[in-house]
């Protein structure tokens, strides 16, 4: 670099390979167009170090737990989503550590004289052997294999060979030979038998699965040796491997969902294509054979395509199919119609339509939630799957098929919540986090609920069994507190934990019909209906414009005349005084939840829901009051995550109606009213104070 006198040499000795994350992220912002926006489409974050070990540790700590240093070679660990390879450096470290104790107890090493050499090799030997990982940017496979090639650095030896084990690919977009038997499309997916044996694929894969393996152990002692084995697996990748058949086939089946409708097969063509690749057949002449395949082949190679099974057939086809241990940081981020590009378009409309994704293909769609849901896909039975997500997937709708998933066919051993107060990753400060592990196989009876102040704190937890720092939350503890989402409790302690089961067994949810039989819903949307808004009208309400008991029109941007309401909203609620409350919001708020009564004359936006009750102004004013109450906002902190949405509002437990009407209706907002509050709901002192 330059420096007085001339150029300065750069030395890359002290440089971490941890430090390779926040150069991925700052690439992912440099964006030609100029939109700075590759890294929010991306959904990506760099993780940082604590993370990545506490991950790495509390997954892989039980499998290798006793385990011969032969067992720890042969374990195979995946990221899907590598990044810049920061969890696969973190396992490399902690299965080399695990490595070098089991070669000590079988005698193979000496145990009080084990060489930076040794350890420099061992790791070496985990790189080769037991790590895979797959990401969608081109670049951050590239900075991955320098993360692993860093960490493996030997003076004595060349660059390890990675190119078979760390690849570009969209870990979501891909299938199987078993999946692209039959049509693609659902109506197809369903009516039509399969287009061939399902044993057909099974030699291919076999035969290129042994060659994967055979690859795999070739030396890497000299240079000559890793060319060698480099041009070893360019010959396989370029179609030795005897499988080329089966990728153009499943090319050709995702395609349906990346090409213009006009341009889809139907299922008839669809099989004469499969029979021509499967078996030879002439149905469908060869000029438009050869047109589907260069179709395929353009989508797969737009949206890099990624058949695991084709990929990875050592780890797929045998036994025991499936990787040992899934970890990662998957990326998070909306998937919504039309907001996107049209790549996440495409995507979304194969989550929803391709059958691959069965859990998290309902409600608003969210990249980490597909991640999860193939990670479930891809580990095996008994295998690991440790990551970083959202805390979002233990309390949002739109992860409750997940979550019955994780509770219902996982035994979950970590639950780490942690928020972002000090900015560990470059999102909003109040966002939630948790660090989950767990076995695929078996059902959760019952979890420990661990909170830390930060990342750091990740340190101090040992590396497999409870911490002793949280609550026991059962599955009954679910079923009750969770409704039937199973949403996840935000419980600082026992007493909390206890005190919600208490509110949650003795008052009837805001929403049962045998209760208050609450119903809330949005009136107007601002993008949907602006072409109604006029200069003058109406207020249209934000959820800016509503605070606890108040709401102000004020600094309203938009409004819209009675006739244009009327036109979107016959029922008129505009024309009577109805209780609002803000969607958006956090848990860190110093209020949650967030009530109010819009008086007639004003419409209210999609940021808002407003009661569809036509109740009189006693029972509203009672449950404004209860909205408000620090009971309210304790028990809905306890699950919300950005959102408070309509199947929250419904589990809330309230007080019972006539005795809350009769006891609060007369009250203005205050102390006082917060103290009656808690007396209906049976609060003792200490509890008062507790929350």
């Amino acid at each position: 670099r330059p420096a007085r006198g001339g150029a300065r040499r750069v030395s890359y000795a002290e440089l971490d390979v941890e430090e390779l994350g926040s150069i991925y992220e700052r690439v992912l912002d440099l964006d030609p167009a100029g939109e700075g926006r590759a890294r929010k489409e991306s959904g990506s974050f760099y993780t940082p170090r604590a993370l990545t070990e506490f991950i790495a540790r509390r997954t892989l700590a039980p499998l290798v737990a006793g385990a011969s240093s032969r067992r720890i070679l042969s374990l195979r660990v995946v990221d899907p989503a590598m990044g810049s390879g920061a969890f696969l450096v973190a396992a490399l470290r902690f299965l080399a550590s695990a490595l070098e104790a089991a070669l000590v107890r079988e005698g193979a090493l000496p145990e009080h004289d084990v060489l930076e050499a040794d350890r420099q090799q061992l790791r070496r030997l985990v790189a080769q052997r037991c790590l895979y990982g797959v990401d969608a940017n081109p670049t951050a496979a590239l900075l991955a294999r320098l993360s692993l090639w860093l960490a493996t650095l030997s003076s004595d030896r060349p660059l390890g060979f990675l190119d078979h084990r760390l690849k570009c690919g969209n870990s979501l977009v891909g299938t199987d030979p078993k999946m692209a038997s039959r049509a693609p499309g659902r109506a197809s997916a369903r009516a039509a038998l399969p287009l061939f044996d399902a044993a057909a694929p099974v030699t291919a894969l076999g035969g290129s699965a042994a060659r994967a393996r055979a690859l795999a152990r070739m030396a890497e002692d000299t240079l000559e040796d890793v060319r060698r084995k480099q041009k070893r697996f360019e010959s396989l990748a370029s179609g030795a491997a005897g499988i080329t058949t089966w990728r153009s086939l499943c090319d050709a089946w995702c395609a349906w969902w990346f090409v213009p409708p006009s341009a889809r097969m139907d299922a008839r063509e669809y099989r004469a294509l499969a029979d021509a690749l499967v078996r030879g057949s002439h149905v469908l002449s060869r000029r438009g054979l050869a047109r589907r395949l260069r179709q395929a082949a353009a989508s797969a190679s737009a949206e890099r395509f990624f058949h695991w099974p084709l990929e990875f057939p050592e780890v797929f086809a045998g036994g025991a199919p499936g990787f040992d241990a899934v970890i990662g940081n998957p990326p998070w981020e909306m998937l919504r119609a039309g907001a996107g590009s049209p790549s996440r378009d495409r995507l979304k409309a194969f989550a929803r339509g391709s059958g691959a994704f069965t859990l998290a293909a309902g409600g608003h769609l969210n990249l980490y939630q597909l991640f999860v849901e193939r990670s479930l896909g891809l580990a095996r039975h008994g295998g690991r799957i440790g990551m970083v997500l959202p805390w979002g997937l233990m309390t949002d709708d739109g992860s409750a098929a997940l979550r019955a998933a994780l509770f219902d066919g996982t035994h979950i051993d970590t639950l780490v919540r942690f928020d972002n107060r000090d900015g560990v990753f470059q999102a909003h400060r109040s966002l939630r986090f948790a660090a989950l592990t767990t076995t695929v196989g078996e059902a959760t009876p019952a979890f420990e609920l661990t909170r830390v102040p930060g990342t750091s704190a990740l340190d101090d937890l040992p590396d497999a069994g409870g911490a002793g720092r949280g609550p026991m939350l059962t599955r009954r503890a679910m079923e009750v507190l969770g409704g039937r989402g199973r949403r996840v409790p935000d419980a600082a302690g026992a007493a909390q934990l206890a005190l919600a089961l208490k509110l949650a067994g003795r008052h009837r949810g805001l929403g049962d019909p045998l209760g208050w039989g609450a119903s809330f819903g949005r009136e107007l949307n601002l993008t949907d209906d602006r072409r109604a808004f006029s200069p003058a009208g109406m207020p249209v309400l934000e959820g800016k414009h509503l605070h606890p008991f108040h709401v102000n029109a004020s600094g309203a941007r938009h409004h819209i005349t009675r006739a244009a309401a009327a036109r979107r909203l016959p029922a008129r609620p505009f024309d009577r005084p109805r209780l609002a409350y803000r969607d958006v919001t956090a848990a860190t708020n110093r209020q949650t939840l967030i009530a109010a009564i819009v008086p007639a004359g004003m419409v209210t936006s999609h940021s808002l829901f407003c009661l569809r009750n036509g109740w009189d102004r006693r029972s509203q004013h009672a449950l404004c009051l209860i909205l408000n109450s620090s009971v309210a906002n304790f028990l809905i902190r306890l699950f919300v995550s950005s959102h408070v949405t309509t199947s929250l509002m419904a589990w809330l437990p309230v007080p019972d109606r006539g005795s809350a009407v009769e006891a609060l209706s007369a009250l203005e907002p205050g102390a006082a009213a917060d103290a009656r509050v808690r007396a209906l709901y049976g609060l003792t002192k200490q509890e008062a104070a507790a929350i």
